[in-house]
């Protein structure tokens, strides 16, 4: 049975990402509260073509805490001529270095301003770090997504023994 959900106090200095787009949307956007602001990955090969990412983009969260579970909320840019996550790899990790897939999410609102709550993850070892990887964004020929906010929550749990008394 869930107890609380504990919002995840998260900074500047708790993201990564492998793919931040250089003329826009800096990372520290991604949790300052306010949502007309964003997060913008790499899209402008043209002018810097040195620091496209290889590979999926994404984003890494140090929670600063170990979570045996946990959910999290997002927030898409209200305005963007650009992709939005539509399938996302979640992966959790004890260390940031050691990654284990938890989740594949599909069919994720593609609309401008949308948010998403997700399920539970109960990862089988207790996790501080958390990646965030974009498979598909609503434009299929982008590798490219932006995000408004994020926010992340530890969920306490208590067994309830239904023979007990």
């Amino acid at each position: 049975m869930v107890v609380a959900e504990n919002p995840i106090p998260l900074a500047a200095d708790q993201l990564a990402t492998n793919a931040q787009e250089p003329s826009e949307g800096p990372l520290e956007l991604l949790v300052d509260g306010n949502p007309d602001t964003f997060f913008q990955s790499f899209w402008d090969e043209w002018t810097y073509p040195e620091l496209k990412p290889a590979g999926y983009h994404y984003l890494t969260f140090d929670l600063r805490k170990e979570v045996s579970a946990f959910k999290f909320q997002y927030w898409n840019r209200k305005k963007a001529n650009g992709s939005l996550p539509k399938t996302v790899n979640i992966y959790g990790s004890p260390d940031g270095e050691t990654w284990a897939l938890l989740a594949q999410l599909d069919n994720l609102p593609g609309d401008l301003g949308s948010s998403y709550t997700s399920e539970l993850f109960l990862p089988e070892e207790p996790i501080s770090h958390v990646k965030y990887e974009v498979v598909k964004g609503t434009d299929v020929y982008q590798p490219y997504f932006s995000l408004a906010e994020i926010e992340f929550y530890e969920v306490v749990r208590e067994l309830v023994d239904p023979e007990a008394e």
